[in-house]
């Protein structure tokens, strides 16, 4: 369908459905017929813009008094976000959802959890726990048996290689990182048995 142009009358092809809606042949005729005229949106004199508002607050905290828009009236308390968060300090959130201990979130397993595929025993006293208190159980398994803690150079290895098999029967310690590759370097040719009654 041919239409006419409403700033170049010049006719072009619209298809069906834009008929009742196309006025111009192009983009420059749209903002050729926009030129002078003010947007849609444009603010009016005497209106207040609802990021200027003449009305006023004092903050809670410092006790500045500062602008703010007619509808924030009955809910700004603070100044800016330095009050806000002071404010909060020392505040507990709810005594419903507060726990006093651990033991009493539901998420509480006990102190022991699973993290890429590994037990870790909570073990704050450790001197080699993480940040959280964390120490992996193998390592602490072959620690009582020898009697002592690990270093950290000693690598605790499983021997039927089920890193959640902490028996044990399963485990056996290398002195270095370095022996405990070459070890796996050789495709464990020659079968291990657990070394944590004789290990020093």
């Amino acid at each position: 369908m041919n239409i006419k142009c409403k700033i170049c009358k010049k006719q072009f092809k619209v298809p069906k459905c834009r008929e009742k809606i196309a006025i111009f042949c192009s983009h420059k005729c749209y903002w050729k017929s926009k030129k002078g005229k003010a947007p849609s949106n444009h603010f009016k004199k005497g209106n207040i813009p609802w990021n200027k508002g003449k009305e006023k607050a004092t903050c809670k905290i410092c006790g500045i008094i500062f602008n703010i828009s007619p509808y924030r009236k009955n809910k700004a308390k603070y100044c800016s976000y330095k009050c806000y968060w002071k404010s909060k300090k020392g505040q507990r959130i709810s005594s419903e959802t507060e726990y006093k201990n651990r033991e009493e979130n539901r998420n509480w397993k006990g102190g022991k959890i699973k993290c890429r595929n590994r037990i870790s025993i909570l073990n704050p006293t450790h001197p080699f726990a993480n940040s959280m208190g964390y120490i992996l159980e193998h390592r602490l398994v072959a620690e009582r048996y020898i009697g002592r803690y690990l270093l950290p150079t000693e690598i605790v290895h499983h021997i039927d290689f089920n890193s959640l098999n902490n028996n044990p029967n399963n485990l056996y310690i290398f002195k270095s990182n370095s022996k405990h590759r070459i070890f796996h370097g050789k495709n464990n040719i020659h079968p291990i048995k657990s070394n944590l009654l004789t290990y020093s």
